[in-house]
C-alpha cells in the first residue's frame, strides 16, 4: 500500500518534471514493475530520443539514467580540443574592455571578479598568462567558479618572479551553458599582468557605464571576504560577498591552449 502510494506519487512529479524538460507535446510516461534490485518502482520517460530512466530505490532515493535535455535538445558545443581562446573574453558582461598592458591591483591578496554567461559546452584546460613586470616572491593565480561558488579550475599559483609567459597545465573543466564567476588574485600589488579587464583608478567611460544605475548586484568588482592567501584563490567563494564596482576592476588575461 504504502509503496504503491509512494510510486504513484511520483510518478506525478517525475511526469511533472519530464513534461517542462522536454515539452508536453512529446512527453509520455511507462511504469513498469520493478526490475533493479531493491527497487520500488522503474520509469522510462520520453517517447523519443533521448530517453531518461528513473527508478525509486529501496532508501526512496529518485535515481535517473540517461541525459536529461531541454526540449531533447543538447547545449551547442564550443572549443574542447586544438583551439585557443582567453577566457572570459568577449562574454564578460556588460562589456570587455579588451586587451590591454594592464596595471597593478589595488590591493595585495584580494578577490578581483566578474560574472560571465557561458552559452556552449567549453573545455577550460591547460594555458598561460603573461607577466610584464615582475616582483622576486610574488605569485599571482586566475580561477573559474560555478554560479554556487565552487571553484571549477584554477591555474594554481603562478610565480611573477620574472617576466615572460608563465605556462600553467591544471586539471581540465569543461563548462555547460551557464553562469560562471572568473577571479584573480596578486600576492602583492608590484606585478602587472596582460589584463582582459583593466579598470583601475578614476572613472572614465568605461567605469561610469558599468557603474550605471540597473547593474545587477555582485556580479563584477571584489570580493574581500573570501580569503586569497598568498596570492592563491580559495577552493570556493561566496557571491553574494562580491561588491560591485566601478573603478576597481582586474582580470589577468589567460590565454587556454588545450
Amino acid at each position: 500500500m504504502l509503496r504503491d502510494s509512494i510510486a504513484g506519487v511520483l510518478a506525478v512529479c517525475i511526469f511533472s518534471f519530464a513534461a517542462v524538460a522536454l515539452g508536453e507535446a512529446q512527453t509520455t510516461l511507462t511504469v513498469n514493475n520493478a526490475s533493479g534490485s531493491g527497487d520500488i518502482a522503474d520509469f522510462v520517460i520520453g517517447g523519443g530520443t533521448p530517453t531518461v530512466k528513473a527508478s525509486i530505490d529501496s532508501s526512496g532515493n529518485l535515481v535517473l539514467a540517461g541525459t536529461l535535455q531541454y526540449s531533447g535538445t543538447a547545449a551547442p558545443v564550443g572549443c574542447t580540443s586544438s583551439c585557443n581562446f582567453v577566457l572570459g573574453a568577449s562574454v564578460i558582461p556588460p562589456l570587455s574592455v579588451g586587451l590591454s598592458g594592464g596595471h597593478v591591483v589595488n590591493a595585495a591578496n584580494t578577490i578581483y571578479i566578474v560574472a560571465f554567461y557561458n552559452d556552449v559546452t567549453r573545455k577550460v584546460g591547460n594555458g598561460y598568462m603573461y607577466v610584464g613586470t615582475q616582483q622576486t616572491g610574488s605569485t599571482v593565480s586566475e580561477a573559474l567558479y560555478d554560479s554556487t561558488g565552487a571553484r571549477k579550475w584554477t591555474t594554481g599559483g603562478v610565480s611573477a618572479a620574472t617576466t615572460g609567459i608563465k605556462s600553467f597545465t591544471p586539471t581540465a573543466y569543461t563548462m555547460v551553458p551557464g553562469t560562471y564567476y572568473l577571479a584573480y588574485c596578486s600576492s602583492s600589488i608590484v606585478p602587472i599582468l596582460t589584463a582582459t579587464v583593466d579598470i583601475s583608478g578614476a572613472a572614465n567611460n568605461a567605469s561610469n557605464f558599468m557603474g550605471a544605475s540597473g547593474t545587477v548586484a555582485h556580479t563584477w568588482g571584489t570580493d574581500t571576504t573570501d580569503t586569497c592567501s598568498t596570492g592563491v584563490l580559495p577552493a570556493s567563494i561566496t557571491p553574494a560577498n562580491i561588491t560591485n564596482s566601478a573603478t576597481n576592476i582586474q582580470i589577468a588575461a589567460v590565454m587556454i591552449t588545450n
